[in-house]
């Protein structure tokens, strides 16, 4: 096969790599080799948070580093806006029988996503529903969880296209409370919570990986932390108590995602593409 050093010679490459990337890589036992030549075969290489691009440059080497500084770049994947027309939000509310304030967390159902720790932490209120719509193997365990709760939480399985706007445009609000794992695996920059700030919902999210990012508490955001167990019921009284808020965090959170479309991501990733390294 090719060299690192000759597929560069020959072809532009641009190297993405995403949170569980170089969270894998930090653990490797050659990661110092390792980074090295994922940098010296890349023309420029692409992070989806500045913690990560950090992470992987202290992966290398004093001797490389400098020089793979100038072709890191943060970028973050983008999403693209629905292209389904909006239904009546009454009209979907009363279809989905929900009759609450609706909480709404699209994700894959793993540890990371801190899913079981948040419910748990407002099993006791009746003042609210769930929606949860994913996969994953911590499916059995949030049914099991759901049972014990005072309110309402649906799993709903993966849901795609005009189902998913559906949710998005029904929900009071989006749930993103992803933790820090005890190996260190932290969260990326999930897309998920970018479609629903595109879609207006206001977003509750931790203060964990690359999600402080894009969510700035009470601007774009509420920012929660992680460690604290009552943070999620005080972030929920917030929004309930306060619609001005509310519908501020709906404005200012859409405007911040939609910088992320990929109508305006694609140039500049084909820019670094074009970008020859020196």
């Amino acid at each position: 096969g090719l060299l690192a050093g000759e597929l560069r010679g020959r072809l532009p490459h641009l190297a993405v790599m995403h949170s569980a990337d170089v969270h894998l890589l930090a653990k490797l036992p050659g990661r110092s080799m390792i980074a090295r030549r994922i940098a010296e075969g890349a023309d420029q290489l692409v992070f989806v948070t500045e913690a990560h691009r950090q992470r992987f440059l202290d992966c290398l080497p004093a001797s490389a580093r400098a020089c793979a500084d100038r072709r890191c770049h943060v970028q973050p994947m983008g999403i693209e806006l629905p292209t389904h027309a909006a239904r009546d939000r009454t009209v979907l509310r009363r279809e989905l029988g929900l009759t609450r304030f609706t909480l709404l967390t699209l994700a894959r159902l793993v540890p990371i996503k801190g899913l079981y720790e948040a419910i748990s932490s407002v099993q006791q209120r009746t003042d609210i529903e769930w929606l949860i719509a994913g996969e994953g193997p911590e499916q059995e365990r949030l049914t099991r969880l759901a049972a014990q709760c005072r309110f309402p939480v649906r799993l709903l399985g993966s849901v795609y296209g005009e189902q998913k706007q559906a949710l998005l445009q029904a929900a009071d609000a989006f749930v993103m409370p992803s933790r820090v794992l005890s190996s260190g695996r932290s969260e990326g920059f999930p897309t998920a919570l970018l479609e629903a700030m595109a879609s207006g919902l206001p977003t509750i999210a931790s203060n964990v990986g690359g999600i402080a990012e894009v969510v700035r508490h009470r601007d774009t955001g509420l920012l929660l932390d992680s460690r604290d167990p009552n943070a999620l019921a005080r972030s929920l009284d917030l929004l309930r108590a306060d619609p001005t808020l509310a519908a501020m965090l709906s404005t200012r959170g859409r405007t911040e995602a939609l910088r992320h479309d990929w109508s305006a991501i694609a140039p500049r990733l084909d820019a670094l593409l074009s970008t020859k390294s020196t």
